[in-house]
């Protein structure tokens, strides 16, 4: 057995685990091969491989999982995948999981191996830039359309965006110092909830970025890292994708993206500013959970990224403080 994700730079080690676990699947000698670390995520490591079994070989990688709920999350996400592939919603193919750290010294998920970004020129004020931001898009509306409560199979204890609302805002406050500003920006986004109009609750992705849209072989889009997917209002993934837009890249790439969701489902999106408080609520919650060492979903590297996009964070900063009217210039304590 492995223990620890750091055995994880012990590549043997990875090729006997997969190899174990994946003979105990088919039930007969397999091989495993070229085993390489292709990334690091914020959540889970992904590990790069070929599998020879049942007279064939495929290409996959192991997306594997840290931290107390690694092991609910490789489940889930298993299970809602192949729920969305037999919708016909684009996702990687997913083959197998396990929640045991027996393997890998942490609970993985096998699936697909894709080739790479589709969207690589989607800041690009250009044909093809464009061309990206329509595909783009089109997957996000196609996302919001689809059946939620039945790709989801959960139980959820409200049936409106608001009731979806106080349930978010309430997860996200929870370990906040009640004196701190970002206490402040929970309470603003409380006291406003009222004004938001209910809309009928979807299937919400909660990262939906460039980075999670790739192709396959044959140039056929596909969306990944679902472990965040839940029921919510679609103006909370607008939301979200808006700001990380706007304070990586620029606020028209920001407008861009609402705009093309707008024309791709034929309809205007109101009352989208509240949302982009939330993001911010959301993401900077998650950077003082993660510097005090109490986030037990993200990675321990996750806080050196984090402080890398020092710049990406005063951005978000100076965004709250100009949608809620409020003074946020001290929030940039959460980056020290």
């Amino acid at each position: 057995m492995l223990n620890g994700t750091s055995q994880l730079t012990d590549l043997s080690k990875i090729e006997r685990g997969l190899t174990e676990f994946f003979s105990g699947v088919y039930g007969e000698d397999v091989a495993v091969g070229g085993v390489e670390e292709v990334s690091a995520g914020w959540e889970a490591k992904i590990i790069g491989f070929y599998l020879s079994a049942e007279g064939g070989e495929r290409p996959m990688i192991a997306r594997v999982f840290s931290g107390a709920t690694a092991s609910e999350k490789v489940e889930r996400e298993f299970g809602l995948m192949l729920r969305l592939l037999r919708v016909g919603y684009p996702v990687p193919e997913v083959y197998a999981y396990s929640s045991s750290p027996e393997f890998l010294g942490e609970p993985f998920l096998a699936m697909e191996r894709l080739r790479g970004s589709l969207l690589d020129h989607f800041t690009e004020n250009t044909r093809q830039g464009r061309k990206s931001l329509s595909v783009f898009s089109q997957l996000y509306v196609g996302l919001h359309s689809l059946p939620a409560r039945r790709i989801l199979c959960a139980t959820y204890g409200y049936r409106t965006t608001r009731g979806r609302l106080r349930h978010r805002i309430a997860d996200v406050s929870r370990g906040l110092n009640d004196e701190s500003q970002l206490a402040g920006i929970g309470e603003w986004l409380s006291k406003n909830l009222l004004n938001i109009q209910n809309t009928s609750l979807a299937l919400i992705h909660q990262d939906f970025h460039p980075g999670n849209v790739m192709f396959k072989a044959d140039r056929t889009p596909v969306v990944i890292d679902w472990s965040g997917a839940d029921l919510g209002d679609p103006r909370e993934d607008l939301g979200w994708t808006k700001l990380l837009a706007s304070t990586f890249l620029s606020s028209e790439l920001g407008d861009a993206v609402l705009s093309g969701y707008e024309e791709a489902s034929g309809r205007r999106v109101e009352g989208l500013a509240y949302f982009e408080v939330l993001a911010g609520f959301r993401r900077l919650a998650d950077a003082t959970a993660m510097f005090r060492g109490e986030s037990s979903g993200l990675r321990r590297e996750v806080a050196d990224i984090m402080r890398g996009n020092r710049a990406h964070y005063l951005r978000i900063i100076e965004r709250l403080g100009e949608l809620t009217g409020l003074e946020t210039w001290r929030l940039a304590d959460i980056l020290e």
